[in-house]
């Protein structure tokens, strides 16, 4: 039996490896949604970190992504843990003048980001195909430059760097290393949260660390994610997506539950449990 991946670039490449063609992700293209394969995933992944690499980053070097959870989000954060690299995922409704605080604090060289803000060198989501294509040259010279820095990852090494708040207002950086991230996962599929025939919808933040774990086991498991972080759409993607599994607080899925009895009947019964997670009954 395999070993069990314990880094997040092994947590992906071993996902790809295994079923390149199936599907990953669906997200929001125009009005409609795009479907995208593990081996898809893998090939931008790859192509961004190369992107990375050739601007600098550094193995251990901290690099920020602050913006509503999209399919790019995870693309970005995939891309800067297989450069070696440390996610600082920022929420994405943090007042400018905080984000630059936690930006100073973090060491954060870079940012990624859906909007302007007043510090570090920032890269747009929407502009990712820039840093591929950067990334695609660089590979054309030394195809082993992401290879070489996933192989220098190790367990051990710190993954994401995720900012909490605190009784005294002040916000704490919670470290979490490849091992933990990685075992969490194997630890969420274990207990059946999740399975590979589920199609999950992931609209939580990835800047909190339950949205980042449903990510993750959906990695571990090789199941599709539908991303889309609009609040506002949720109720909707139910509708028109049909997913069987939807991560969330207490408090939005009561929202929820009132906007699917009053207006969506025929989605089918919302089963509660504990998690914070509703699964829909076809």
């Amino acid at each position: 039996m395999a070993e069990p991946a314990r880094t997040v670039p092994r947590l992906l490449f071993d996902r790809v490896a295994r079923t390149p063609h199936a599907e990953a992700f669906r997200h929001p293209a125009g009005d409609d949604w795009s479907s995208v394969s593990w081996g898809e995933v893998g090939s931008r992944v790859t192509a961004l970190a190369a992107g990375l690499i050739g601007r600098g980053i550094a193995p251990g070097a901290h690099v920020a992504v602050c913006a509503v959870t999209s399919y790019e989000w995870i693309l970005a954060d995939l891309a800067i843990v297989c450069a070696g690299a440390v996610t600082v995922p920022i929420y994405p409704a943090t007042p400018p003048a905080d984000v630059a605080a936690l930006l100073r604090h973090s060491g954060s060289v870079l940012t990624f980001t859906d909007r302007p803000l007043p510090t570090t060198p920032l890269l747009y989501l929407n502009r990712l195909g820039e840093l591929e294509d950067e990334g695609r040259r660089l590979l054309a010279a030394d195809p082993e430059a992401v290879a070489a820095r996933i192989a220098g990852v190790t367990p051990d090494h710190l993954a994401t760097l995720i900012y909490t708040s605190s009784s005294d207002g002040t916000a704490k950086g919670a470290c979490l290393s490849h091992a933990a991230v990685a075992y969490e996962a194997r630890a969420m599929a274990r207990l059946g949260m999740l399975t590979s025939s589920d199609l999950q919808l992931l609209w939580l933040p990835l800047s909190h660390v339950f949205g980042r774990a449903l990510l993750f086991v959906g990695v571990h498991l090789g199941l599709p994610t539908f991303v889309d972080g609009r609040a506002d759409r949720v109720v909707r993607h139910l509708g028109d997506v049909r997913p069987t599994f939807l991560g969330s607080v207490p408090h939005v899925l009561g929202k929820i539950r009132t906007g699917v009895e009053s207006g969506a009947a025929d989605l089918g019964r919302l089963r509660f449990v504990l998690s914070g997670s509703a699964r829909l009954a076809r």
